[in-house]
């Protein structure tokens, strides 16, 4: 409760008609700060970025991978020969 008691300190210091001089000094600092507009700016140009990139990623990902797909080696659907302990080597004549 350190912290509390300094707070509240300072803000009675700062009610006071002779502590203006650091209210002037706060309203300067405050001045410097960018509006929060801009922050709000900053923080959309962001977002945008990095869906764009993820967007981006997802994308090559999803076309790589279909390319590998396309690209497979070819599997025969049907066997040639049967297996000589298939049941059905019993039915081709040698």
């Amino acid at each position: 409760m350190n912290n509390l008691d300094d707070w509240l300190a300072k803000a009675a210091n700062a009610t006071r008609a002779d502590a203006s001089a650091g209210t002037d000094a706060l309203l300067a600092r405050l001045a410097q700060e960018p509006p929060p507009a801009k922050w709000a700016g900053r923080r959309e140009l962001r977002r945008a970025v990095t869906c764009a990139a993820l967007s981006a990623v997802l994308t090559c990902g999803g076309v790589g991978s279909a390319f590998l797909v396309t690209q497979s080696n070819p599997r025969p659907t049907w066997v040639a020969a049967p297996a000589a302990m298939s049941p059905y080597a019993l039915l081709v004549e040698r």
